[in-house]
């Protein structure tokens, strides 16, 4: 950051009006930009348009979109009732805000234009909103032609140096911005996010904006070891005396002479750009190397959720569509096979327990099980067993509450209609489904259907939760 001498002038904000921001955080700022953007689209080509022509065009506009008059105008009490008075106020509020000016060509033609420094603002505003990046330009080739123009075109070496520095800015921006988003997607994957997110941020974010749009570029076309050597060594010829001080007379002339007459500032300047293209270029393998590491970690990182994701989903799954199964089937008991599966939950005393050696039981007699004994268990011991072993959060009286809630006062909600946002809302209907089904008293029953449905990314038979009197 470069500090104020003293007696140097701030004149950004002299220039900028104080209230110029004000209407990127206002309530009606996506109106406001939505009507720069336009007006910068009309622009185009021209150096101002008419004010009747943006008031036309901002009313054809509102009446396609559906928006409807409002008073937006903080200083202004009048009630707007047509999009044609919602246009003037628009632009009357730009105005005073200072992101237009009005130019009167005669006194009865009014032009729009912007001031310097909106239209400057409005062209970030617009690449900002863009939802992809701008296609890569070739950086490190622009930086080394430049520099090798200017030292065989012998014209003006000064003006090569200058585009080459302002490439090389580019250039870092772009690796600055790359490595943050690196970073940002694999902090979102350490996150719990679903399979389908964690796809859709690795093709959408890294494989297009990334790679494609970055990475790839700096290792093949515009390669940074290919030029690499070729610009460090322009560069210690810019750094040659006969060199300098041409290029210190070129800056000299540009600036007609009046702000350094000795040339020490343009010597400085001229300085200054050779050491930070110098040090860049020198540094720029360890830049690379941080950038190749993050990438590494975030491939690893995802690649391992991804596959751990897979694997939970299709255990989980199974177990589900065994539930679901016996729970539809109405001759089958509802909770006997619980009986032949063995559940068991990992707690922090189970990691530190020693591993225990089996006993060999090849010499011993194998024992006769007797499949009907299995299935002769009451409803009530298999129902005690099952609450002991669901989880705290899967108790009887939160799947009460879940399914209450999803009732709302109604008289009957299906299976489809209830709101399945992850798994644990899923498992609760389930619970919620062998409950109702059963023949204890409870605040709701469940009827089954003949069919299988579709809610969201789950699969379920269809069932009717229909309330009752009873309070959880």
């Amino acid at each position: 950051m470069r500090l104020l001498k003293r007696g140097e002038k701030m004149n950004l904000f002299s220039m900028i009006p104080d209230d110029f921001f004000k209407i990127l955080t206002s309530k009606h700022k996506t109106l406001y930009l939505e009507v720069l953007f336009m007006l910068d689209d009309l622009m185009r080509g021209l150096i101002f348009v008419s004010r009747e022509q943006v008031v036309e065009t901002l009313q054809n506009y509102f009446l396609e979109t559906g928006i409807l008059p409002m008073n937006i105008e903080e200083e202004e009490s009048v009630e707007v009732k047509t999009h044609r008075a919602l246009a003037q106020s628009v632009l009357r509020e730009l105005e005073r805000k200072g992101w237009i000016r009005i130019i009167y060509e005669n006194p009865n033609d009014e032009q729009i234009s912007f001031p310097r420094y909106a239209n400057r603002m409005v062209a970030v505003l617009k690449e900002l909103e863009k939802s992809d990046h701008n296609a890569y330009a070739r950086y490190v080739f622009t930086t080394y032609s430049s520099l090798k123009i200017g030292i065989e075109g012998g014209g003006n070496e000064w003006m090569a140096l200058d585009s080459a520095w302002k490439a090389t800015q580019d250039l870092q921006r772009v690796l600055q911005n790359t490595y943050f988003e690196l970073n940002e997607i694999y902090n979102e994957i350490l996150n719990d996010l679903s399979t389908n997110d964690i796809l859709s941020r690795h093709f959408d974010v890294y494989q297009n904006k990334i790679i494609d749009q970055v990475l790839y570029p700096l290792k093949t076309n515009d390669s940074i070891p290919r030029f690499k050597q070729s610009i460090l060594s322009l560069l210690d010829m810019y750094g040659e005396e006969a060199l300098m001080e041409r290029m210190i007379n070129q800056q000299r002339k540009k600036d007609n002479g009046k702000e350094h007459d000795e040339g020490e500032v343009a010597a400085r300047k001229i300085q200054d750009h050779l050491n930070e293209l110098t040090d860049f270029y020198s540094d720029i393998s360890g830049m690379l190397n941080l950038i190749d590491h993050k990438t590494q970690e975030y491939t690893t990182k995802s690649i391992g959720k991804i596959q751990y994701r897979l694997r939970s989903d299709f255990q989980l799954k199974g177990t589900i569509d065994t539930l679901i199964k016996y729970t539809k089937s109405a001759d089958a008991d509802s909770f006997a096979f619980l009986e032949w599966h063995d559940f068991g939950l990992v707690s922090q005393e189970s990691l530190y327990t020693p591993r225990t050696v089996k006993p060999d039981i090849r010499e011993k007699e194998r024992l006769t099980v007797n499949r009907r004994e299995m299935t002769a268990v009451s409803d009530e011991a298999v129902v005690e067993k099952l609450r002991k072993m669901i989880h705290q959060k899967f108790s009887g009286q939160n799947v009460d509450k879940f399914v209450l809630e999803q009732l709302g006062g109604k008289d009957q909600i299906s299976s489809k209609e209830i709101l399945l946002q992850d798994y644990d809302s899923f498992i609760l209907t389930i619970m919620g489904a062998i409950r109702g089904y059963g023949h204890h008293p409870q605040c709701y029953h469940v009827v089954f259907g003949k069919e299988q449905v579709r809610n969201g990314r789950f699969e379920l038979p269809l069932f009717y939760f229909i309330g009752g009197q009873k309070d959880v």
